[in-house]
């Protein structure tokens, strides 16, 4: 082999060292992103506990900081276990797939764990919009089964239909003039319509809090106010 050659293999090889580099910073630089916004979202959890915890009346300010310390418990484990796989797992059946999906359950195969995360916070996120609605309404253990299926079941299925690219949302509809997609803009769809339209439809079937109306019906309705604004503004 001539020095010429040896040149261009050594050209070559660097070459793709640089480009396997490059590959690895972009890796590691979209994992960071990632995490911070991921982390940014988490946070979110305390503005909620302190908007919840000072919109309520004092004796039940505990018990709403522990419900709001308990979304974010029951989601991970909820999320790990089963709502990953409903979520962005693949489905060999065509139909299935537009649905639901079913694979790396337990992340089994899966090694990308800043998605995960990120993913994980939303799901959180979309368990938590409802706890706002049902503060002094709702008991305990049904709020941890409610908080469970939220995370667990109703928004990992949601996300596949608009976010995989399986799901049938995402997939949209194909005519021969037209092609129509679901687009999300930050998770207002997938995320917060579900909390939302959840806590609308609890707030409806729980109905007011206990001494918000008068049983006779003849009497004024009585205000229940927040027994901290500094809290609800999270200071």
């Amino acid at each position: 082999m001539t020095s010429g050659e040896n040149y261009t293999a050594e050209i070559i090889q660097l070459r793709n060292d640089i480009l396997e580099m490059q590959a690895d910073f972009a890796a590691n630089d979209n994992a960071f992103f990632l995490c911070s916004m991921a982390l940014i979202i988490f946070l979110m959890q305390c503005g909620f506990a302190f908007l919840e915890a000072g919109a309520v009346r004092s004796k039940n300010t505990t018990n709403i900081l522990i419900k709001n310390l308990l979304d974010s418990c029951i989601a991970i484990i909820g999320y790990w276990s089963l709502g990953w796989a409903f979520a962005y797992g693949n489905s060999s059946n065509n139909v299935v797939g537009l649905f639901i999906g079913h694979t790396q359950f337990f992340l089994a195969g899966f090694t990308d764990y800043p998605k995960f995360f990120f993913q994980y916070v939303f799901a959180a996120t979309s368990a938590t919009i409802v706890s706002g609605a049902v503060a002094e309404r709702c008991e305990f253990a049904n709020y941890i089964t409610y908080c469970t299926v939220i995370s667990t079941f109703v928004y990992p299925i949601l996300t596949h239909w608009g976010w995989h690219p399986q799901g049938w949302m995402y997939l949209g509809i194909e005519t021969a003039d037209i092609h129509t997609t679901y687009l999300d803009f930050a998770g207002a769809g997938v995320v917060h319509l579900c909390g939302g339209t959840i806590s609308f439809a609890a707030a409806y079937i729980i109905g007011p809090r206990i001494g918000r109306f008068p049983e006779d019906g003849e009497e004024e309705s009585i205000e229940i106010k927040g027994h901290s604004v500094p809290v609800s503004l999270g200071l």
